[in-house]
């Protein structure tokens, strides 16, 4: 015990103060690094932006250019801007990337600004109490297909992201009426007869395309719409498409018709 409370109350600290634990973290990215180099392939676009991300921390743009070059010549005609975060790219630009016209003007309503958008929506589900799985949905309005010269594009009619929602009452047997439901809160719970040990209230999230739903006028004014729905990786730049859950989002969408 006494050997513990040394260990806690002195060396510790006194580690973590010096310079060995202050070059900790750069000592295993750059090990990271090293074994993505070593075995990673040229190909993986979520393995590039993590290295390539790892790199910019390290401050070693060059080496994460060489990275993201390599994958655009390995998958000609990738558009980084549908697999990358926007500041990412951005930051990626401020160092010198330009392979592909990544740099060109991005058209309001087309696929890669609407993802951009959704990607920036889906930010916010940490401050909404969701720091893991962060989606960010767009409902869209008609479709302008566009023509020869000019490519297709959608109006955003709402946006939504991940976030905790008010908490479910207690779930159980309801012995007055025979049925399982959710009550409202613990009196009622009581007075269905419900034992107090099942009385629990459990969290309850809602999801970003249900978040779109709702603020409509009316959830029958989604009927023919689209919905566009990206998560944002959990660690590195990386996006990805978020299908709805098949815990009633799924059936939402499809009972209102989008």
């Amino acid at each position: 015990e006494a050997q513990m409370a040394e260990l806690v109350k002195h060396l510790l600290p006194r580690w973590l103060a010096g310079t060995k634990a202050a070059g900790a973290d750069e000592f295993r990215l750059r090990l990271a690094a090293e074994c993505w180099e070593k075995c990673g392939s040229e190909s993986d676009i979520v393995g590039v932006g993590l290295f390539a991300a790892v790199c910019l921390e390290l401050g070693e743009a060059s080496r994460a250019l060489r990275a993201v070059e390599a994958l655009l010549a390995e998958r000609p005609g990738l558009d980084l801007r549908l697999a990358y975060r926007p500041e990412f790219l951005q930051q990626l630009r401020t160092h010198g990337l330009d392979s592909a016209g990544h740099d060109r003007a991005v058209t309001p309503g087309s696929l890669s600004s609407l993802v951009a958008r959704a990607a920036l929506v889906a930010r916010q589900s940490r401050a909404g109490g969701v720091p893991l799985r962060r989606h960010g949905a767009l409902l869209l309005g008609a479709r302008d297909p566009g023509g020869p010269s000019a490519p297709a594009t959608y109006r955003v009619l709402t946006e939504g992201f991940n976030h905790q929602a008010t908490p479910l009452g207690p779930k159980g047997l309801d012995t007055v009426t025979g049925e399982q439901r959710t009550f409202a809160n613990n009196a009622e719970a009581a007075s269905a007869g419900l034992h107090v040990m099942k009385r629990k209230w459990r969290r309850a999230q809602r999801h970003a395309e249900v978040h779109c739903l709702l603020q409509l006028p009316r959830l029958s004014d989604a009927m023919g719409k689209d919905v566009l729905i990206v998560e944002i990786a959990d660690i590195g730049p990386s996006l990805g498409w978020a299908p709805p859950c098949s815990r009633g989002c799924s059936q939402l969408l499809a009972k209102f018709g989008v």
